[in-house]
Parts: C-alpha cells; sequence; structure tokens
C-alpha cells in the first residue's frame, strides 16, 4: 500500500517518516470547569481528521490516536483507578471514531475504557455549525455510568474540540450523578470558523 500522504509504499496508512512529521504541539484550555487538553494541532492534522468520513478514516484516527496516547503516557501523570469514555461511541459508517481514541489511551496510557457510557439521544451534526446553533440543539446525553463503576473519576475523549458544547454537556451530565470529570482529551482544538 501507499502512505496517504507522501504516496511511498509504506506498511501503514501513514509511513514512518509522514508520521513522525506531525508533532505534537499540546494545548489547553478551560471551558467552565473543564479542562481540556488537546495533542495535536488541527491545521497539521485537518485533512487527516477529515478521512474520518472515508473508509480508511479508522486506520488513520488509529494512527494519530496511539500517536497522542503515548505522548500523554509520557507527559503527564495520571491517578490510579481512572476510565476513559468516549463521547457517543455508537458506530457510525463502521466503526465509532472515539472508541478508536478510548482504546489506544487504554493500551498506551493505561487508562481503563468504558465504551457506550454516554450516548446522544439526539444525533444532530455539529460540522461547520455556530455556537448559538450548538447550544440551540444539545445532544441530550444518556449514560448508564454510575458513580461506584466510575473509580476515581473519569476522562473523557473526543477527535476534535470546537466550542465545547458537547464536552461540557458530557461533563455536566456525568457530574450530576457525582461522577467527577478530571478533564478531556482531543486528538486537535479548533477555531469554529476552521472545523
Amino acid at each position: 500500500m501507499r502512505c496517504a500522504l507522501c504516496h511511498r509504499l509504506s506498511w501503514n496508512l501513514l509511513c514512518g517518516a509522514c508520521l513522525s512529521w506531525i508533532a505534537p504541539t499540546p494545548t489547553t484550555r478551560t471551558i467552565g470547569d473543564l479542562r481540556v487538553y488537546s495533542v495535536f494541532d488541527y491545521h497539521e492534522i485537518e485533512m487527516l481528521l477529515k478521512s474520518k468520513y472515508s473508509i480508511i478514516g479508522s486506520r488513520i484516527l488509529r494512527l494519530l490516536a496511539q500517536k497522542a496516547a503515548r505522548f500523554f503516557a509520557q507527559n503527564a501523570e495520571l491517578p490510579r483507578d481512572i476510565y476513559g469514555i468516549g463521547i457517543d461511541d455508537k458506530p457510525k459508517g463502521g466503526y465509532a471514531h472515539t472508541a478508536i481514541i478510548a482504546h489506544a489511551f487504554e493500551r498506551y496510557a493505561g487508562i481503563a475504557a468504558l465504551y457506550g457510557r454516554i450516548i446522544a439521544q439526539n444525533h444532530v451534526h455539529y460540522a461547520g455549525k455556530s455556537l448559538d446553533f450548538r447550544r440551540k440543539n444539545p445532544r441530550r446525553f444518556a449514560t448508564t455510568l454510575t458513580q461506584k463503576l466510575a473509580g476515581n473519576g473519569v476522562i473523557l475523549y473526543d477527535d476534535i474540540i470546537v466550542t465545547g458544547t458537547t464536552l461540557c454537556e458530557a461533563a455536566r451530565l456525568l457530574q450530576k450523578r457525582g461522577i467527577p470529570v478530571l478533564c478531556a482529551i482531543t486528538l486537535c482544538s479548533a477555531t469554529r470558523t476552521t472545523a
């Protein structure tokens, strides 16, 4: 097969050279009480993130998530007995992008993944929509997570943060159930005009 970026022969969809070119550039945003850590620069991986809508998207997303998880594991001290939960990890188009992220963080950063725990009841698409639209059309998340199952707290995952409404809505739901949300981790952060 050929690398999706440079088109050289490669065993993976991204060759080692191209994958090493995608350097972590961590950022932190605080939205309300939620701290959100992002690993990559949106503009560097924008084309790769948009592949999530294609047949090769799951494989590219897996490579990015693995690199993000390794970076996070090397640069963050995590408490014990915490869990990672992907936002709305119900499969769409054959896979769930946040489940891929949760799996990578379980494997490479040791954060136990819980699947299918925060599912949207409103399946509106936010891509390219304004903050006003997002606020008027909440995801209406439901959860089966209990405080006992959450251990010392949870970390939320998503592929990208634009306005933060999705992550904050999920965090509020868990906090109402007495489950501490330690932070959120995304692959990258973008402004509304670039998403």
